[in-house]
């Protein structure tokens, strides 16, 4: 995953599509890569792993969380 995150430019805003637990979401915080992420996952456990972890950060505020109705929009 850091190998992932070290290929990403600094972004305004980057999406996470499929994120599972947001690890790699919160690391490109962390290392100033974006200013803002969209974290989704169409399955709802892994989405809440994500929510459970972003929580634990100071990016709450910088992280949005998307579910399964990007899905159904689509």
């Amino acid at each position: 995953m850091l190998a992932i995150a070290a290929l990403v430019d600094h972004s305004k805003v980057l999406a996470d599509v499929g994120c599972d637990h947001a690890y790699i979401s919160i690391n490109l915080l962390e290392n100033g890569k974006a200013d803002r992420i969209i974290a989704s996952d169409l399955r709802e456990g892994p989405l809440k792993t994500a929510k459970d972890n972003i929580n634990l950060t100071d990016f709450k505020d910088r992280i949005e969380k998307i579910g399964r109705a990007v899905q159904q929009e689509c």
